[in-house]
């Protein structure tokens, strides 16, 4: 059984007869063993879906909440510590109030943020390239970057499943740039016939040594290869110190 270029299992059929099977029997079973071979390779690769989909979002989740929200809510807690300990010695404390408001105000705000990212998602009426839209427009508002999104997408989409992967990989690449790049520009280009698909996020930020993309440090990436091969892609990572990084990711026709 072949599918996609791959052993999926053997098939063996038998008869206590010699020579029992024909030239008829041969091309009958040619015709069956490929779509078995294909109806197999859909099932495991769908259950691997589902599984490395619940928890690289349990995970994403996490990582969301402690970057964004737990470490802002801890600086509050040392703020707040810091006053009372100041009003106790009677000191003035009405201007650090007032900026403590502010970081509050702050802090709601990124909550709104994580809250909505965490909620943007690929679905059967909502195209990857109208969620990258969308999603791109919010972290311009909320950045200093200067994002340049080119689309290329004909009338047919991707399986429902391989859009969502694709998107989430376009989501982390995006999301590592805004926090850890240190970049001002990012180029994204999206490009899919519904058979075949290519993403890539290129920006001029910071970058990284040759051989950083496999730790378990790296920001998300080990996240995105995972992904990637759930769902049959290649993902290609090019960065070097200066130089920025550029993700890669291509997915197949099968």
């Amino acid at each position: 059984l072949m599918a996609r270029g791959s052993l999926i299992g053997p098939v063996a059929v038998e008869h206590t007869e010699g020579r029992r099977y024909g030239a008829r029997d041969m091309e009958l079973f040619a015709g069956f063993v490929e779509p078995v071979a294909l109806a197999i390779d859909n099932a495991r690769w769908f259950q691997r879906l589902r599984t490395v989909g619940a928890d690289e979002e349990r995970t994403r989740i996490a990582r969301d909440l402690h970057d964004r929200i737990g470490q802002s809510l801890a600086y509050l807690a040392i703020e707040l510590d810091r006053l009372v300990s100041k009003e106790q010695r009677g000191e003035e404390i009405g201007a650090n109030l007032d900026q403590l408001r502010a970081d509050v105000r702050g802090v709601i705000s990124e909550v709104r943020d994580t809250l909505y990212d965490l909620r943007t998602d690929v679905s059967d009426a909502k195209t990857i390239a109208a969620t990258l839209d969308e999603y791109v427009e919010r972290v311009r508002q909320r950045s200093n970057l200067e994002i340049s999104l080119r689309v290329d997408q004909g009338d047919e989409r991707l399986p429902i499943l391989q859009e969502r992967e694709m998107w989430r990989i376009a989501q982390e690449a995006l999301t590592n740039v805004e926090r850890h790049a240190e970049a001002t520009k990012v180029r994204i280009l999206w490009r899919s016939n519904g058979k075949a698909a290519a993403l890539e996020v290129a920006d001029n930020g910071k970058g990284f040594p040759p051989g950083r993309a496999g730790r378990l440090d790296s920001y998300g990436i080990l996240g995105m290869r995972e992904r990637a091969s759930s769902i049959g892609a290649t993902l290609d990572i090019i960065s070097a110190p200066g130089e920025g990084t550029r993700v890669r990711c291509y997915l197949a026709q099968a």
